[in-house]
């Protein structure tokens, strides 16, 4: 599982750092300092060996580090002309949905806005800022196969910066199945479940409404919450 837990985290924050000095190092806010700790103890656990969780006071984040050989061979595999490439992460995905939940955490975000009727339409977003078009492709081509969704590709403008970033945006019914795969590896940390409190209240409160009512499921996804609970 560790390998997959760090491809999620080079998916989203993390880096490896150059090959003179091999290293795994992710940057998080005070806010997310369990998120950290709880990386740690996966490493930890992994390669036996000694996991720095530091404060870097300047930035006011904290950070994680880990020197390891074999991320020197990665960074050779994940860096191709020095610039991190998530499709050749991808490809080496085992585990697509740890792989997921870790990426979320990391580069995820919940846009979310009210109904008519007081419900909520939350929608997962995936930031991806330097990634071209062509990269996104393959991308939601991965989502296609592992998950059966399919993201597509908006456009995030930074008027401070005068710069354009590209995100995968997820309709509704489809950042309900993603979220249904991936929430048990997410909820338990509290920081995170903080950051994605409202696609999980109103996935809970969906699947409610549907097992405690006589109304017929509105849509494939009720059906399959459903079902997935009662296996």
């Amino acid at each position: 599982m560790s390998k997959n837990v760090l491809l999620g985290t080079l998916l989203g924050d993390a880096y490896l750092g150059a090959e003179n000095k091999p290293s795994f190092r992710v940057d998080h806010c005070p806010e997310q300092l369990d998120y950290l700790d709880h990386i740690a103890d996966i490493l930890r656990k992994e390669y036996n060996k000694h996991v720095s969780v530091y404060y870097r006071s300047k930035r006011n984040i904290h950070c994680l580090y880990l020197h390891e050989k074999l991320f020197s061979e990665w960074r050779n595999r994940y860096y191709p002309n020095g610039k991190k490439s998530i499709v050749k992460i991808l490809e080496d995905v085992t585990d697509a949905t740890t792989a997921l939940a870790y990426w979320l955490m990391d580069d995820g975000c919940i846009h979310y806005s009210t109904k008519n009727n007081g419900y909520l339409s939350p929608r997962v977003l995936i930031a991806t800022c330097s990634e071209t078009e062509e990269t996104l492709n393959m991308v939601i081509e991965w989502f296609k196969i592992n998950f059966n969704v399919t993201p597509y590709i908006t456009k995030q403008r930074n008027n401070k910066r005068n710069k354009e970033w590209l995100l995968l945006k997820f309709t509704v019914g489809d950042s309900y199945r993603i979220w249904m795969k991936v929430r048990h590896k997410i909820i338990h940390i509290p920081s995170m479940k903080h950051k994605f409190r409202v696609v999980e209240s109103e996935f809970r409160q969906e699947f409610y409404r549907i097992k405690y009512s006589q109304e017929s499921p509105t849509t494939q996804v009720v059906e399959n919450v459903r079902r997935t609970s009662e296996e």
